[in-house]
């Protein structure tokens, strides 16, 4: 029989990885690395770092590091991308994998299918590994703070910012693998023998709100901070976390959606049936964060339509992010997207699905018959949103001179941007959302983990499912349209037709999350907990074909790239074979 609580001590047993972290392990910062990173020896003894101010905050600070470790595509956690290179851009279908050679080798495992549970590769185990030695962190301080010198006001809000981490590291965890062992303060010795069942998931979705609701209670409201203190979490973040987790735990897959029959493993994996209501908390929880009256959307439809919202992603102090990753001064997502003429890295182009996906600049669809949507001119009159996101074929661009230049994709164009004529992964796009459009300047931007935005589609979501598409739900997606520079029309619509019903409203707001919230680490998730990535991910990743004509027209084809493959199994992933036999007592994920 399952027992939520159980700790089962064994001999002889193989630690955990979460527990095989020893109480040592602190990380040298390096050079150019955000102010958020540890900079503490790797020799220090627990003794030495919690008697010891500064090593104290630092450690702090090495909990914050793993903050984003998912969202990443550098080298070393390489976030999705650790199934290979354009990550989670790449498994939830917005984009295509690297460069143009595109070796199969390199492919992602869960978009191609190819994932195992025997799979113990570093990418597929920092899933696992990363929240869990974080969560160890967080217990840590949290027990051993008292013995440093720190003053008591800044150790209760040490402690406070500990208790939002171990959450959020939590909610990675549950929003991958479903119910995980809680294991509440305790701090495991590495000399500890244990063996520890999971949760059901509703154990962890209570414990995660909870904790989230104890730690706001400690937590300043980001317009307090001290400067230094920037980035850190805030009342807003703890609260914008238990909405997230809500909204989660409020969707199809799972509200009673989990895709086992055995009552145990259901259990485990969602709710055992579905309830309205949650709907309502995760309303009730978006509501908060919106009554804080800190957070709002970046508008600036002055400079040009839609400028708000490429600045958002290049303004540090910035009221629409409500939890990001703090990053010094650097190029990284240049050199990770930008085009290839510029000698940078382009390891994920958007498919030519996703470029579709993108509204016209009247709000409508394209293939809405009131769009005006031309097919030989397909970049024309789009919502500015895809301007601000998209390098397209004779888009305009920055060179390093900060000179504007024309990018060509099409076949046969001079420059390294163009499409080879056969074979290659090339889509016929580049990324540009995030990227600095200065190509002679580094930027301190953030990356985005939770911004305003993502509330408001989350409260319109969930006041849909809760009570229809009112007037509320139209309000909100305004809100957004109208910072995207999309044109109001006559009737001030933003292209939002009157009278939908709650399933016409339910695939405008997801066409919406997948628009506004491209390529930042959400569409994957977004089409798990929706219960449709059978659909939306069982497709090809395509690309647009590009020939030029001899009197300067083109000529646009789809072809397709990879056959992603999408199987049941996939909307949790596999606790890996290896952590199973580490510690028997986990139950392993549906169909694995």
């Amino acid at each position: 029989m399952f027992h939520s609580n159980q700790i089962v001590m064994k001999r002889n047993i193989q630690k955990i990885a979460l527990l095989a972290v020893a109480v040592v392990m602190l990380y040298a910062c390096k050079k150019g690395d955000d102010y958020l990173d540890p900079k503490v020896s790797n020799d220090l003894t627990a003794d030495a770092v919690f008697q010891d101010s500064a090593n104290t905050v630092n450690f702090l600070h090495r909990i914050y590091y793993d903050i984003g470790f998912t969202f990443q595509m550098s080298d070393g956690y390489q976030g999705l991308s650790r199934y290979a290179a354009g990550g989670h851009m790449v498994t939830g279908n917005e984009a295509s994998p690297q460069r143009y050679n595109g070796a199969q080798n390199t492919a992602p495992l869960m978009a191609l299918g190819n994932l195992t549970a025997e799979v113990v590769v570093a990418g597929v185990v920092e899933n696992w590994n990363v929240p869990w030695q974080n969560i160890r962190r967080s217990n840590l301080l949290m027990s051993r703070i008292n013995e440093s010198p720190i003053s008591a006001p800044r150790k209760k809000y040490m402690i406070a910012q500990a208790r939002f981490l171990r959450a959020w590291y939590y909610f990675l965890l549950v929003r991958t693998y479903g119910g995980m062992p809680l294991i509440g303060d305790k701090v495991f010795d590495i000399a500890d023998e244990i063996d520890i069942p999971r949760n059901t998931f509703e154990e962890c979705v209570n414990y995660i709100t909870s904790e989230l609701d104890a730690a706001a209670q400690d937590l300043p409201p980001v317009e307090t901070q001290l400067a230094e203190d920037y980035g850190k979490a805030t009342k807003g973040a703890a609260l914008a976390v238990k909405a997230r987790m809500l909204l989660y735990a409020a969707s199809p897959l799972f509200n009673g959606g989990s895709t086992s029959t055995d009552p145990v493993l259901k259990a485990l994996t969602s709710y055992p049936t579905y309830d309205k209501e949650r709907w309502n908390k995760a309303l009730q929880a978006m509501e908060a964060v919106k009554n804080l009256g800190i957070y709002q959307l970046y508008v600036d439809n002055t400079t040009r339509k839609g400028y708000g919202y490429y600045r958002t992603f290049q303004i540090r102090y910035n009221m629409e992010y409500i939890l990001a990753k703090m990053e010094g001064r650097n190029t990284t997502l240049e050199s990770w997207l930008r085009v290839p003429s510029l000698g940078d890295g382009y390891r994920a182009v958007p498919t030519e699905r996703m470029v579709r996906s993108y509204f016209m600049k009247n709000g409508l669809p394209i293939d809405d018959p009131n769009s005006l949507y031309d097919p030989a001119n397909p970049y024309s009159n789009r919502d500015p949103r895809f301007y601000n996101s998209i390098i397209y074929n004779g888009a305009d661009w920055f060179n390093t001179s900060n000179a504007k230049v024309k990018i060509w994709t099409h076949v046969g164009a001079t420059t390294a941007d163009a499409m080879p004529a056969s074979g290659g992964v090339a889509t016929g796009y580049f990324i540009r959302k995030m990227l600095n459009e200065d190509g002679t300047g580094q930027t301190e931007r953030c990356w985005p983990l939770l911004r305003y935005a993502e509330i408001l589609l989350g409260y319109a979501e969930a006041k849909n499912e809760y009570s229809g598409p009112v007037s509320d739900v139209y309000d909100a997606l305004k809100q957004i349209r109208v910072r995207a520079g999309i044109d109001a029309g006559v009737d001030d619509s933003y292209g939002l037709k009157p009278n939908m019903t709650t399933e016409e409203m339910r695939k405008v707001i997801q066409d919406e999350y997948k628009i506004e919230l491209a390529f930042e680490e959400h569409r994957m998730w977004d089409v798990r907990r929706w219960k449709t990535a059978e659909v939306e991910l069982n497709y090809p990743a395509e690309a647009t074909y590009i020939t030029k004509n001899a009197n300067g027209t083109f000529n646009y084809s789809t072809v397709i790239r990879y056959n992603y493959l999408f199987n049941k199994r996939f909307y949790l992933f596999p606790i890996t074979s290896l952590e199973i036999g580490r510690s028997p007592a986990l139950v392993q994920n549906p169909g694995w």
